[in-house]
Parts: structure tokens; C-alpha cells; sequence
């Protein structure tokens, strides 16, 4: 860990500054904002072994000083400590790239200090922009876009519990419904036969008035013993007379021989 002090980061640019170097000797620089760190860069290059293939970091008091080295060429660049690793050495590796793909060994191994700022600066420049912009990280736009995706699902699923309360609280006045129909029913039942009673009982009311009453009006024609409305028996022709007695017939006359 090494102390010192740089100016301080702005929010907007996690990679602050980037060096290509050859051992102690600075190729190539570009910071996005002033500090001291051309003086902070040699001490932080001295501490790295020749001839090495690795990839690390140094903590610079709130920074850290993330590094790529192959043979004797190394890549660097300063965030603040709370950028993850990850934009800085994707942007190392791309630097990287592009500086093999524009120099060659030998070029890197007999430049002198800063002697491709005016053919490299504009890359680092360029790339340190693209890395610098939020949009440039895929992973943090796909984590954006499955944390949107979530939202959305999480809210889809609450609207979905929400619609299952409604859901059940409809099914539960449904069933309260269904009681109340069958209790309805076993009433209008109960209702219908009692009206029914009783209009059978009207019904035997009214004929036992109607028999009253004609037996009333009957009674008042013919009297209560109906003795007027009896009828009376026809009378008998009376016999023939006998036939008076007339006189004896004469006997018969003897016969002649």
C-alpha cells in the first residue's frame, strides 16, 4: 500500500488517469483531470518486477493504481477505490490491443520518455472517454436491464397477488351468495306452503260460508224442517162400481127325440 495525494475524483469519471510505460519510463500519458500524477506514477512503477505477465493493484491512499503487465511493457490507470475492477481492466486489456496493434516490440523497447503522447495520447484520450461513459459497460446495462426486468416482475406479481385477493375475496361473496340463494330458497319454500296453507284454508272458509248461506236462503224458502219444499203424494182413481144384478137366465129346453 502506498500513501500520498491525488486531486480528487469526479463522480462522472471512474478512470482518472492511464500510462504506458516501459519499466520506470512513462511512453505515453493522459489524465481526465490535474493532480500530481506524474509524480505518484514512477513510484508506483518502481515497485514492479521486470519481465513479468500479471495483472494487479495498488492502493494509492483513496485510490488504486490497477495494472497489466507483459514483458517489459506495463499499462496502467488510476480509479478511485470504490470503482470495480472490472471497467478498469477491460480498459487495459483494449489499450493494450491497440498499442501492440500500433507499435511494435522493438519500437516500445528503444522509445524514449513521452515519445508517443503525440500518436497515443489521442487513443487513451478516446478510449478513456468510452470506458468513462456508463453506457460503455455492458454488464452494468444488462444488470440495469434484469434489474428493470425484476421491477416490472415484481410489479406484475404483486398486481397478481393483489388480483388474488380480489380473487378470493369474489370467491368468498360467492360462496356468502350461494349460502344466501339456498337460504333464500329454503325460505320461499317454507314461504310458498304456508301461503299455500292458507289459502286452502280460505278456500274451505269461503265454501263453508257459501253451504251457510244457501242453507240459510233454503231454509228461509222451504223452512228449516224443508216441510214446503217436500212433495205431496198423488191420489188414488177410485174403483169402478159393481154391476147391478140382472135376471136369471131360462134354463134350456129339453131336447126332442
Amino acid at each position: 500500500r502506498v500513501h500520498g495525494d491525488c486531486s480528487p475524483p469526479s463522480p462522472a469519471m471512474p478512470i482518472l488517469y492511464a500510462l504506458v510505460a516501459r519499466g520506470t519510463s512513462i511512453l505515453c500519458d493522459h489524465a481526465t483531470v490535474s493532480g500530481n500524477y506524474n509524480a505518484v506514477a514512477p513510484i508506483i512503477l518502481a515497485k514492479l518486477g521486470p519481465g513479468r505477465n500479471e495483472s494487479h493493484s495498488y492502493a494509492y491512499g483513496q485510490y488504486l493504481f490497477n495494472i497489466v503487465q507483459q514483458d517489459d511493457i506495463v499499462f496502467v490507470c488510476m480509479t478511485d477505490a470504490e470503482t470495480k475492477n472490472r471497467i478498469p481492466f477491460a480498459f487495459l486489456r483494449d489499450i493494450q490491443q491497440r498499442f501492440r496493434q500500433q507499435f511494435t516490440a522493438a519500437e516500445a523497447r528503444s522509445a524514449i520518455a513521452y515519445a508517443f503522447n503525440g500518436k497515443f495520447q489521442p487513443v487513451l484520450r478516446s478510449r478513456m472517454e468510452y470506458f468513462n461513459d456508463p453506457s460503455s459497460d455492458k454488464i452494468k446495462a444488462i444488470q440495469s436491464q434484469i434489474e428493470g426486468v425484476r421491477e416490472v416482475m415484481v410489479d406484475n406479481i404483486e398486481k397478481v397477488l393483489e388480483r388474488g385477493d380480489k380473487i378470493e375475496l369474489l370467491v368468498e361473496r360467492t360462496d356468502q351468495l350461494n349460502e344466501s340463494s339456498q337460504v333464500f330458497k329454503k325460505k320461499s319454500t317454507q314461504l310458498k306452503n304456508v301461503m299455500w296453507w292458507q289459502n286452502m284454508k280460505l278456500n274451505l272458509i269461503i265454501a263453508v260460508i257459501v253451504i251457510i248461506v244457501l242453507w240459510f236462503i233454503l231454509s228461509l224458502i222451504c223452512k228449516f224442517d224443508f216441510s214446503r219444499c217436500k212433495s205431496s203424494p198423488k191420489p188414488r182413481p177410485a174403483p169402478a162400481p159393481a154391476p147391478a144384478p140382472g135376471p136369471a137366465p131360462a134354463p134350456p129346453a129339453p131336447a126332442r127325440r
